[in-house]
């Protein structure tokens, strides 16, 4: 048994479907016909997240070479130093790391999701790990909340993947979508507006 899976059949146990709070099973299916849109979108918002960190990376990088660029004048370097920025520091870059990998671990799961495989869960699942992970060493950098804030986030994350988890992985098979309603035929439909009727023809002499 891989070491996700021994994470994960604790946290079925618990959240799952023999958990003590349930979601109704209509919204269990829905969630898991649609969870590839949901990690599409937040697969897209996470790696433009990714562009925004590294491109104020380089803003802060270029902000500072211009003002260290004035250091060596004597006249300017009080001006020099104040317009200093601080310089992205290693969490700066774990959090470009962290957000740009999950972007891309939603990215793959959206694919196999759509497809109804208990790959894509695994990977969204290994995505709410690495997210935890980078939460608690934040807080204990002195960036993060607090411990409790991260453990509740995590688990309504764990919350609504397990409620889906039968559904991937075949023990709650997922009923077929209901079929759009296809217009009858026109010939089928009583006239809308079927006038007076004929006048009875008269007899031939």
């Amino acid at each position: 048994m891989s070491t996700l899976n021994r994470i994960e059949e604790p946290l079925n146990g618990l959240f799952g479907d023999e958990g003590p709070v349930q979601l109704p099973d209509a919204a269990k299916d829905w969630i898991a016909r649609y969870a590839w849109m949901l990690a599409l979108i937040g697969g897209v918002s996470l790696l433009l997240s990714s562009w925004a960190f590294w491109t104020a990376a380089n803003a802060l990088h270029a902000l500072n070479a211009y003002c260290n660029s004035y250091a060596g004048n004597p006249y300017l370097r009080g001006i020099a130093h104040e317009c200093m920025a601080s310089s992205p520091g290693v969490f700066f870059y774990v959090a470009f790391i962290t957000v740009l990998a999950t972007g891309i671990l939603y990215i793959v799961a959206a694919l196999k999701l759509k497809e109804m495989s208990k790959v894509g869960w695994d990977l969204l699942f290994l995505a709410s790990l690495v997210y935890l992970v980078y939460g608690i060493l934040t807080i204990f950098a002195g960036y993060g909340i607090n411990i409790v804030a991260a453990v509740i986030g995590a688990a309504v994350t764990w919350f609504f993947l397990f409620q889906i988890r039968s559904r991937f992985t075949g023990e709650v098979p997922l009923p077929p979508a209901m079929p759009h309603m296809s217009p009858q035929p026109p010939s089928q439909y009583p006239p809308s507006n079927p006038g007076p009727p004929a006048p009875p023809s008269l007899p031939q002499g």
